[in-house]
């Protein structure tokens, strides 16, 4: 049975072992980007410090007493300009799910609580972005119904 709760400080060690295999996967597909051996004790720090921020929002999901998986939304606004309406979303950073859970509904779990976070704060949209390589993610997301509305694109020099 996977619980899904608010991060506390005492469960950062495994948010942190998560995030370390995420950016892993980073590194090796975008390694002029990504750093492949991030300190584990500097990740720590920063999530501590999201922690402490209340447009923040770290959830982790429990299985068996173990962190299984997390998610790391961000409140964002964006006044209204000439140009765009006022918007309140949530955004996602980040959500990892162990190897070994993965399939397992946790991800399903984890999402979840995320719209559940945006009926409590009144956000009219969720968004997020994911790398193109990441074909995986990208077909979980549309399953959850998740759809392509702005597409980056780069040439590297």
């Amino acid at each position: 049975m996977c619980i899904v709760q608010q991060c506390l400080k005492e469960y950062l060690g495994d948010v942190v072992k998560l995030n370390i295999e995420v950016q892993r996967i980073h590194a090796e597909h975008y390694p002029e980007l990504f750093k492949s051996d991030v300190c584990s004790l500097a990740l720590h720090q920063f999530y501590e410090e999201l922690l402490q921020d209340e447009n923040q929002y770290i959830q982790i999901a429990i299985n068996d007493r173990c962190v299984v998986g997390y998610i790391w939304a961000e409140l964002v606004e964006r006044k209204e300009s000439l140009f765009t309406h006022p918007v309140k979303r949530l955004k996602i950073n980040h959500i990892s799910v162990s190897e070994q859970y993965k399939n397992s509904g946790i991800g399903n779990s984890l999402i979840a609580a995320v719209e559940k976070l945006a009926q409590e704060r009144h956000v009219s949209e969720i968004v997020l972005d994911v790398w193109q390589f990441n074909e995986s993610a990208i077909k979980f997301f549309e399953t959850k119904g998740f759809k392509v509305f702005n597409i980056n694109m780069w040439k590297p020099g």
